[in-house]
């Protein structure tokens, strides 16, 4: 067995049989490949979802975890798998091409002394503005771990794969870590050990995820306080702040993403160095202001904020409009 492709999933998000039915289209030897989908609790709904793809994925299983958390799901996943290269897909990450796996393969071929191989995320078509904002974020967020070309310090969670024999029995990921930079631990680890990472251009992925503000700052949220423990311990990866904006809208939520980070951040180090909660709110509080007024300047001020803000709703509305359009066809 080749290939072992782990899909830790809540069975909440409908994106999953796209990742299946990509899978299935895909030119490696079915033989070669078995795909297992790990679902947190029991679901009948999940059950039926992947049973459908049965008969059309030669060797296909659905496993549950037990418990909530990405991490605790992929553990169970790589205890069960029986691949030379254990590959890891988000259930919301599709991949572009139908040559995914077999230019997986020829990477970790071409790079026996890498223990993990991983690629970038594309947007969706269609996607909304925060979509496609989290995706280029995340791509500057790799862009910046590489400390040569196609060699990084990290990569990504929902699109990355592991040589098998070079994480032993050892290496496994936090269970204790559900969301948030879970992968950012794992990888800090890995990469303090001497372990080699490649990042490629060959093998994107196409990231489905629907975003709100909430989760989008969520997001940031957790991400900037996973980074700050990693930081205290000494674990936290060389990482290069890219300042590139494409335009204003991008820059205020890149900066927006950044605000909601970096309170994730001072949050982890207020938690750490104050005893109440009291005084924990009130340095988180101070904290906000200062980030808030940063925010404003790097989105060139008021003036422009206030700009941007009407673009925006004219944005949504123009699409609202063009819904209606296609429902009255």
């Amino acid at each position: 067995m080749k290939i072992t492709c782990i899909i830790p999933t809540t069975g909440a998000r409908g994106c999953l049989r796209q990742v299946l039915q990509r899978i299935e289209a895909q030119d490696f030897p079915s033989g070669e490949f078995e795909v297992i989908v790990v679902g947190n609790l029991p679901s009948e709904s999940l059950r039926r979802s992947v049973m459908a793809f049965r008969d059309r994925i030669k060797i296909l299983r659905l496993i549950f975890s037990g418990r909530i958390g990405v991490n605790h799901a992929r553990n169970c996943g790589m205890e069960v798998a029986r691949g030379e290269v254990i590959l890891f897909l988000d259930d919301d990450c599709v991949p572009v091409q139908k040559n995914y796996f077999s230019q997986l393969w020829r990477l970790h071929e071409e790079n026996p002394s890498a223990t993990a191989v991983g690629g970038f995320y594309h947007s969706a078509e269609g996607a909304g503005g925060l979509e496609k904002a989290y995706v280029e974020i995340s791509r500057t967020w790799l862009e910046g771990s590489q400390y040569e070309k196609g060699k990084s310090f990290s990569l990504l969670g929902g699109n990355v794969s592991y040589r098998r024999e070079q994480l032993g029995t050892l290496h496994r990921f936090d269970p204790r870590i559900r969301f948030g930079g879970a992968e950012t631990e794992f990888h800090a680890r890995l990469s303090r050990g001497g372990h080699e990472f490649i990042l490629s251009e060959l093998i994107p992925v196409t990231h489905h995820a629907s975003l709100g503000w909430r989760d989008f700052f969520r997001r940031a949220f957790l991400q900037g306080y996973r980074w700050a423990e990693l930081r205290e311990s000494g674990l936290a990866p060389m990482f290069k702040v890219s300042s590139k904006k494409e335009n204003l809208r991008r820059g205020f939520y890149q900066n927006a993403f950044q605000y909601f980070f970096q309170l994730g951040s001072d949050w982890s180090r207020i938690c750490l160095y104050e005893d109440t909660f009291f005084w924990r709110l009130r340095e988180l509080f101070v904290l906000r202001v200062q980030r808030g007024l940063e925010l404003l300047r790097a989105s060139a001020g008021l003036r422009e904020f206030c700009h941007l803000s009407l673009f925006l709703a004219q944005e949504r509305r123009q699409n609202k409009l063009e819904e209606l359009r296609r429902e009255a066809r």
